[in-house]
C-alpha cells in the first residue's frame, strides 16, 4: 500500500529507459551483421580515405613514370570512392538495406587489395608483398563474411603468385621468404577469423539472452505500469475518501473523494494534518487514532469523528484505519473515510423523533393522573430542543399575560406581559402563528425585559392552540444567537404544543366539572374540593372566634376484606350507610367528606380535642354490621393549618390501627402557621 506515496509518474523514466533499449536491441537482433558492417564501413572507408588522400601525392612525390601516374590516379581514386562509400553508409538503414551495405563491405575490403597488388605489378617491388599482407590481415580481421572474404583473399593471392611469376624477381629466397610471410599473413587472418566467429556466436548468445531479459523486463515494466494504473484509478475513481499519513501524521496522498469531503483541494491537505481539519471536540479521538490501531486485534481501528468544512459546515464520518509501511519501512496511516452525515441526520432525526413520541406519551399520561402538564411538557420540550430554558405563558385575565410555569430559569416565573404591548409574544398569541428569531438581541420586536431578563440569544415562540383558540404560548430560549433548528426539531415543538394544548383542554374540562359539583356521588357526603370550600369557611370563622376545631380520619377496618367477602355492592351499602348515619351524629356546622376510598375526613367547629373525643367515639360504634372504624384526631388551634392537622390525624389514625383497631387515638396539636395557610 505504501506504493501510493510515491510519485505518480514514478515507474516512467524506467519504462522509457527499457523501451528505448528494446527498441535499438530488436534493431540489433533483426540485423546484427548489417549492423557489425555498417559500423565497419563507416570507421573503415572513412580511415581509408583519409589514408589514400595522404598517399596520392606521395606517390606523385616518390615514384616515376607510368607507376607514378596510375598509383597517384589510384590512390586519388581510392580515397574518392572511400570517402563516398563513408557518406553514403551513413545515411542507410541499417536494418533494412542490409545487401548495399555489404557491397559497399566488400568495395572498401578490395581498395587496400587492388592498391597493394597494382603498385607490386607497376614497380615490381616484392616489398609491396608487406602491404598485402597487411591488407590480408586486415580483410579477414573486419569483414564477418566468408562469401567475400575467400574469394577476395584467393583471388589476391593468384594474382600475387602469378605477379611474381611474371616478373622473376631475384634471389629466390626473396621470393620464398615473403611467400612464407604471406602465409602466414593468411593464416594469422584464418585465425582471427575463426576467434571472431566464435566471439560472434558468443555475443549471438548473449545478445539472445539479453533479448529474452529485455523482453521479460519490458513485459514486467508494461505490467507493473498496468498494475499501477489499475490502483491509481481504484485510489483516484474510489467513491470513498481515501488519505495516506506519513509517520508525523501529515497527509502524503489524498484522493478527489477526500478532497470533495473535506471542501479542500488537495494542495490544502498534502502536508497537513487532519487534526487540522477535525472538530474539536473530536481531537482526544483523533490523537488516540494511533493507540486505537495498535490495540485492534485484526490491526484496523474503526471510529466516528466529525470534520469541518472551510464554510463551517460539520461532515460526520466513519473511518478505518490501519498502519501500512512507507517507502523506507516507516509507519505510514492509511485512511479510508466514509461520509456519514446524512446517516447521522437520520439517527438524531429518528432519536428527536423518539423523544418527542415519549415527550407527548408523558404529557397525556400526566393529564390522564391529574398531574399539572405544564412542568412535564416544559421539561421534555428543553430536551427535544437542546435549549438553555423554556417556560410558558398563559391569559390570567386584565389583558395580560403571564408565565405560568418554566423549566431552567424559575426566576422568570410570574413575570407579565400586557396583550397591548408589541412584542412577539402578544403577536403569536393574537395570531397563533409560531416564529422564530435567531438574533433575538438585535431584533428589536423581542420584549426588551425578556431579553433583558434572560440574555437570549436566540428564541423560538410557539401558540398552544386547541379548537381553534389559543390557550398559551411556549417559549424556548438558546444562548445562542446563531443557533439553527432543524425541521425535526421544529415538529417536535408542534407536537409538544399540541400535546399540551389537549392536556390544558382537559384540565379545564376536570376544573368545570369539579366546580360543578363538590359532593360524592355514592355518599352524598363532601368530596375533597367541597371540602376544601367548607373547611375554608370553618378556619375564617376560627380565627375570629378564636376558637379551636377538630379535624378527624376515619377509617373503616378491614374494608377490602370485607369487599372481597360479600361483594363491592355489599361495601358500597356499607358505604352509604355509614356515611348516613355519620351525618346524623354530626351538626349542621360541621363538615365531613369522603376521603378517598373506605376513608372520610371530619372537622368539628368550635370543638377542642376533649369535646372531640366524645363525638368521635359515639361516631365510631355506628360503624355498620360486622365493620368497625379506627378514628385519628387532632385539635387546630385559632388561626392554624388544617391541613397541617389532618398529617397529624393521619397519624394518630396509623397509631389508632396499631393498637388493634376499632379506637379513636388523639395527636398533639401542630404547631401554628402564618396566616394566610389553608
Amino acid at each position: 500500500m505504501a506504493t501510493i506515496a510515491q510519485p505518480r509518474t514514478g515507474s516512467a523514466p524506467l519504462r522509457s529507459l527499457l523501451a528505448g533499449a528494446w527498441h535499438r536491441h530488436r534493431e540489433d537482433v533483426f540485423a546484427p551483421e548489417s549492423a557489425t558492417t555498417v559500423d565497419t564501413v563507416t570507421v573503415g572507408s572513412l580511415a581509408l580515405a583519409v589514408l589514400y588522400a595522404a598517399l596520392a601525392p606521395l606517390h606523385l612525390l616518390l615514384l616515376e613514370g607510368v607507376p607514378r601516374v596510375t598509383m597517384t590516379l589510384l590512390a586519388t581514386t581510392s580515397g574518392v570512392l572511400c570517402a563516398a562509400l563513408w557518406w553514403q553508409v551513413r545515411r542507410l538503414d541499417r536494418a533494412r538495406q542490409a545487401g548495399t551495405v555489404n557491397a559497399f563491405l566488400l568495395a572498401m575490403c578490395a581498395v587496400p587489395l587492388v592498391n597493394s597488388l597494382t603498385h607490386m605489378g607497376l614497380t615490381g617491388q616484392l616489398e609491396q608483398t608487406t602491404v598485402l599482407m597487411l591488407s590480408v590481415v586486415g580483410v579477414a580481421a573486419v569483414n564477418p563474411h566468408r562469401a567475400q572474404v575467400v574469394p577476395l583473399l584467393t583471388a589476391a593471392t593468384a594474382t600475387w603468385g602469378v605477379l611474381v611469376w611474371a616478373t622473376s624477381p631475384e634471389p629466390a629466397s626473396q621470393t620464398m621468404h615473403y611467400a612464407i610471410q604471406l602465409g602466414l599473413a593468411l593464416g594469422l587472418g584464418v585465425g582471427i577469423a575463426l576467434i571472431r566467429d566464435r566471439v560472434a556466436a558468443r555475443l549471438a548468445g548473449a545478445r539472445g539472452a539479453l533479448s529474452t531479459q529485455l523482453a521479460d523486463a519490458v513485459r514486467l515494466s508494461e505490467a507493473v505500469e498496468r498494475s499501477e494504473h489499475r490502483f491509481r484509478s481504484v485510489f483516484e475513481d474510489s467513491p470513498v475518501g481515501i488519505g495516506l499519513s506519513d509517520e508525523h501524521g501529515h497527509f502524503v496522498e489524498v484522493n478527489d473523494a477526500l478532497c470533495a469531503l473535506l471542501g479542500r483541494p488537495a494542495g490544502d491537505l498534502l502536508g497537513r494534518s487532519a487534526a487540522n481539519f477535525t472538530h474539536p471536540e473530536d481531537l482526544a479521538i483523533q490523537a488516540g487514532a494511533g493507540a486505537m490501531i495498535e490495540a485492534a486485534t485484526d490491526g484496523v481501528a474503526r471510529l466516528e469523528k466529525r470534520y469541518i468544512r472551510p464554510d463551517g459546515e460539520v461532515r460526520w464520518v466513519w473511518l478505518t484505519l490501519r498502519h501500512v509501511p512507507g517507502p523506507q519501512q516507516e509507519t505510514y496511516t492509511l485512511a479510508h473515510v466514509q461520509d456519514v452525515t446524512a446517516r447521522k441526520a437520520d439517527e438524531v432525526q429518528l432519536r428527536q423523533s423518539r423523544e418527542a413520541m415519549a415527550a407527548t406519551a408523558a404529557i397525556a399520561s400526566a393529564s390522564q393522573h391529574n398531574a399539572d402538564a405544564r412542568p412535564v411538557a416544559l421539561d421534555a420540550l428543553r430536551s427535544l430542543s437542546r435549549s438553555r430554558s423554556t417556560m410558558l405563558f398563559e391569559p390570567v385575565g386584565d389583558g395580560t399575560l403571564a408565565i405560568t410555569a418554566t423549566c431552567g430559569d424559575e426566576s422568570m416565573l410570574g413575570t407579565t406581559v400586557d396583550l397591548n404591548e408589541p412584542a412577539v409574544t402578544t403577536r403569536v398569541f393574537a395570531n397563533a402563528r409560531g416564529t422564530f428569531i435567531p438574533g433575538a438581541q438585535s431584533d428589536p420586536s423581542v420584549n426588551q425585559r425578556l431579553l433583558h431578563l434572560t440574555s437570549a440569544g436566540s428564541v423560538m415562540w410557539e401558540p398552544v392552540v386547541a379548537e381553534g383558540e389559543v390557550l398559551a404560548v411556549m417559549v424556548v430560549i438558546w444562548d445562542e444567537s446563531e443557533t439553527l433548528v432543524t425541521e425535526v426539531e421544529r415538529q417536535a415543538v408542534t407536537m409538544v404544543a399540541a400535546e399540551l394544548a389537549s392536556a390544558l383542554m382537559a384540565e379545564d374540562m376536570r376544573t368545570q366539572l369539579e366546580e360543578a359539583t363538590v359532593t360524592d356521588p355514592l355518599t352524598g357526603l363532601l368530596n375533597r374540593r367541597g371540602w376544601e370550600q367548607q373547611v375554608a369557611v370553618l378556619r375564617a370563622h376560627s380565627q375570629r372566634s378564636r376558637q379551636p376545631f377538630t379535624v378527624a380520619l376515619v377509617d373503616l377496618d378491614h374494608f377490602k376484606r370485607f369487599n372481597d367477602t360479600h361483594g363491592h355492592n355489599r361495601g358500597d351499602d356499607a358505604l352509604a350507610h355509614f356515611a348516613a348515619r355519620a351525618q346524623e351524629s354530626l351538626r349542621g356546622v360541621d363538615a365531613i367528606a369522603r376521603w378517598g376510598g373506605e376513608e372520610f375526613a371530619i372537622a368539628l367547629r368550635d370543638t377542642d380535642a376533649d369535646q372531640a373525643a366524645a363525638v368521635l367515639d359515639r361516631l365510631r360504634v355506628t360503624a355498620p354490621g360486622e365493620l368497625t372504624c379506627s378514628i385519628g384526631y387532632c385539635e387546630v388551634p385559632a388561626g392554624g393549618s388544617a391541613d397541617d392537622g389532618l398529617v397529624a390525624a393521619d397519624r394518630a389514625l396509623y397509631a389508632a390501627k396499631g393498637d388493634g383497631r376499632d379506637r379513636i387515638h388523639r395527636a398533639d396539636a401542630p404547631a401554628r402557621r402564618a396566616a394566610g395557610a389553608s
